[in-house]
């Protein structure tokens, strides 16, 4: 289809993140990294990371860590932001990050009510970055941030130790439900259809 949510929604976070993050260097309102910030849009999801990950290992780079948007600008029934994958112990520190970044701006203008991390549910490339390689390679902490997944709503169990966040009530308890997306990879997913209809969706994604 093309594309809104899945994934121009994704590029324009990305864009947004490295305009500002830019203009505060240049401004003096954050300090130079320490580390290369590195910005990526990749043309084939899966297949372009697989390149950019093998010759990342190829040159022996450490990466520290990997924020990956996509379906990060609409979802059909739920107003929430989800982080993933909670259950990979080498995500540990970037999501308990993620999760404290949330929790602290709850409902703040700008920020997300609801919110939740889950376990891995794949088809995304973030995971690349967590494949199953030979022993004694390296799993680079990589979490996807998105408010909606796949095409509908799905009840996902929820990672012991990682409750949702101000959650909505009535849920199943142990469950936390995923937001889909009624447009997705269809014709259906244009801006008057998804972006347009909850433009608060990216910057809720940009600003965590």
């Amino acid at each position: 289809g093309p594309g809104a949510n899945d994934n121009a929604s994704g590029v324009a976070i990305v864009l947004e993140i490295a305009r500002a993050a830019a203009a505060a260097v240049k401004a003096n309102k954050i300090p130079q990294p320490e580390w290369d910030l590195r910005f990526a849009s990749w043309g084939g999801e899966i297949a372009s990371t697989r390149e950019y990950v093998a010759s990342m290992d190829k040159d022996k780079a450490k990466l520290q860590a990997v924020f990956n948007f996509d379906q990060s600008g609409f979802g059909s029934s739920k107003e929430a932001l989800y982080v993933e994958p909670d259950d990979m112990p080498v995500n540990a520190t970037i999501v308990g990050l993620v999760r404290a970044v949330m929790k602290d701006h709850l409902s703040a203008q700008g920020f997300p009510e609801h919110a939740a991390s889950i376990k891995s549910q794949g088809g995304t490339d973030s995971y690349v970055f967590q494949n199953t390689r030979p022993p004694g390679a390296t799993l680079y902490p990589s979490v996807t941030i998105y408010t909606s997944a796949w095409d509908r709503e799905r009840p996902v169990a929820m990672t012991e130790g990682f409750p949702p966040i101000n959650w909505y009530p009535g849920e199943q308890p142990g469950m936390i439900t995923v937001d889909g997306d009624a447009y997705y990879h269809s014709v259906g997913d244009t801006p008057a259809n998804t972006t347009d209809t909850e433009p608060s969706n990216m910057g809720w994604c940009a600003r965590v």
